[in-house]
């Protein structure tokens, strides 16, 4: 992950600011390992070098593969066959083969087949120019400073949280939403308890998580956005919990061991038991389900604006969680009309209060990520 030897990194930081400009929330290097028995093993399948995620305004996720090579040792058929089936892996729309120097004319049939655009550095700098993208426009997750500091922290999260680390850097990308959702929420909650990493690394560790936590609740939320909103109480939670089945299985389980406690609590000392069944079977869900059922409700009621709140954290967590600096209007791609952004950015403040209310974020880390929204230019606009 480090940046020394990065070869190619000057393409993936291109291409990465390339799809943050065209509405994408962006990664690079993120490694596929295989897993066993719920372990990380030491074969790694392959990495991916740059990973985009756009959502639409009914909270469909697009993806994009960006396979980026400086060099020309690979065979430029074999890495887009290649290509093809790490974007089947990943249900990706889209995929771009980029080296410096490639023949676009030669490969194009094939690649057009694939849902694949073969590009050299000249085409970038094209499409660059189409687009009306600034060459000298970094910022977040594609500035070279910023991943420098980045790597720094996260070399000591591995070394100190390497399940934190696996998860949030690896076994994330594979995993099913809902246990996304419950590892996620889980390894925050151990960074923020931890006693072995400093107070001032772990906004940034947290907030890293935030914006992969929305990208989870958004797809989430895709899967309840059709059903009446009377029944999205339920749906949730029984998607929480595994599916409805599932749910189903494991309340009644829980039904019948609360049943046999008070009988035989009345049996052997003719009492009640303290408990309710009421409060009993709270406890079958996480305790964040509460907030995370009305986090979901609002933004079913306002999925086109929900739909950039990766994007938006995402900023936060590089320019103010990790540099202690702000960032414009002009930086959030999909804003094209300043008298909206108050219901714009709403949503994304929804998702930070809900990481308060669920303790991921102490109250003060809140206020400090509540305050840089506060400061863009532009909110003060009505």
């Amino acid at each position: 992950m480090g940046t020394k030897n990065e070869l190619d990194l000057e393409l993936k930081i291109r291409m990465m600011r390339f799809l943050w400009s065209t509405g994408h929330f962006v990664r690079r290097n993120i490694p596929l390992i295989r897993y066993e028995f719920g372990r990380r093993t030491t074969q790694q399948y392959t990495d991916v070098d740059v990973l985009g995620i756009k959502f639409d305004f009914n909270l469909n996720p697009h993806i994009t593969i960006c396979d980026c090579k400086s060099g020309s040792s690979a065979k430029t058929s074999e890495r887009i066959f290649w290509l093809s089936g790490v974007m089947k892996y990943f249900d990706a729309d889209y995929g771009f083969f980029v080296r410096s120097n490639v023949i676009e004319s030669r490969y194009i049939d094939l690649a057009n087949k694939l849902e694949i655009l073969p590009l050299s550095l000249n085409q970038i700098s094209e499409l660059e120019k189409s687009y009306r993208i600034d060459t000298n426009y970094y910022i977040g997750s594609f500035n070279i400073n910023n991943i420098k500091t980045e790597d720094d922290k996260f070399r000591g999260l591995q070394s100190l949280e390497s399940q934190v680390y696996d998860y949030i850097r690896i076994k994330y990308w594979t995993d099913p939403v809902s246990q996304q959702i419950a590892s996620l929420m889980s390894h925050a909650l151990k960074i923020k308890k931890s006693d072995m990493i400093k107070e001032e690394e772990k906004l940034f560790l947290q907030m890293h998580i935030l914006s992969l936590l929305s990208i989870s609740i958004l797809n989430f939320s895709r899967m309840v956005l059709v059903i009446p909103q009377k029944q999205r109480e339920d749906q949730i939670k029984n998607r929480l919990s595994g599916g409805r089945f599932e749910s189903y299985e494991r309340k009644k389980l829980l039904e019948s061991f609360y049943d046999f406690m008070s009988h035989e609590i009345k049996l052997n000392y003719n009492q009640k038991y303290s408990v309710t069944k009421k409060e009993f079977l709270s406890q079958f869900y996480p305790p964040y389900t509460k907030h995370l059922v009305d986090l979901v409700q609002r933004i079913c009621l306002n999925p086109k604006y929900a739909a950039s709140i990766p994007q938006i954290l995402d900023l936060l967590t590089y320019q103010a969680a990790l540099i202690n600096k702000g960032f414009d209007i002009k930086d959030i791609p999909n804003l094209s009309d300043n008298k909206d952004f108050h219901n714009f950015i709403k949503p994304t403040k929804d998702v930070i209060t809900f990481g308060e209310r669920s303790e991921l974020l102490s109250e003060e880390q809140s206020k400090i990520i509540k305050d840089a929204l506060s400061k863009l230019n532009g909110l003060q606009k009505d």
